[in-house]
């Protein structure tokens, strides 16, 4: 059986076939050189957008949150924060497994009592401690829990030695 009706048989061995072009060569366009006018951007020229902040402000940004509360716990406020927590949750004679969780909490606790003595945590840190503090004192643990959740994801490489022991005063007053 013969085709005679169908397009013509090329042979693309050689290279003949591409003097006009291949159907996947890239245009010529672009590799023509360009010149030095063209090369410069039309408008003036402008810095790049800034990064908005948020409620934690930028990584390590020991400044961010001073532009949204005037109000920034101290060292001591937060350690006294804490430590009424803690007392708390001493007062309800935890058993087994809960009680193994607060001595953990406890532990991770002076990892952040030691910070707060040195001045290491940043200031949003500090501002949304004193959020989660003040709903766990409150017995608001849905939302410390909430407030904790961007806490971890921005300072997890900083702070996350403390948060995990914060994380368990959440879930021991929830």
């Amino acid at each position: 059986m013969t085709i005679t009706n169908g397009p013509k048989y090329t042979d693309f061995r050689g290279d003949h076939h591409a003097a006009s072009g291949h159907w996947n060569d890239p245009p010529k366009a672009i590799f023509k050189t360009q010149k030095k006018d063209d090369a410069l951007p039309t408008s003036s020229p402008s810095p790049p957008p800034k990064a908005g902040k948020g409620k934690l402000g930028l990584k390590g940004d020991r400044e961010g949150a001073a532009v949204l509360s005037d109000s920034i716990p101290t060292p001591a406020e937060v350690k006294a924060m804490v430590q009424r927590v803690l007392n708390l949750l001493t007062e309800r004679d935890l058993k087994g497994m809960d009680k193994r969780k607060l001595d953990d909490a406890t532990k991770k606790m002076d990892i952040l009592f030691a910070r707060l003595d040195k001045g290491e945590v940043p200031n949003p840190v500090m501002e949304e401690l004193d959020s989660i503090l003040k709903d766990l004192e409150t017995g608001n643990g849905t939302e410390a829990s909430q407030r904790f959740l961007p806490l971890m994801q921005h300072y997890v490489e900083s702070e996350g030695k403390w948060l995990l022991g914060l994380k368990r005063l959440i879930e021991l007053r929830s």
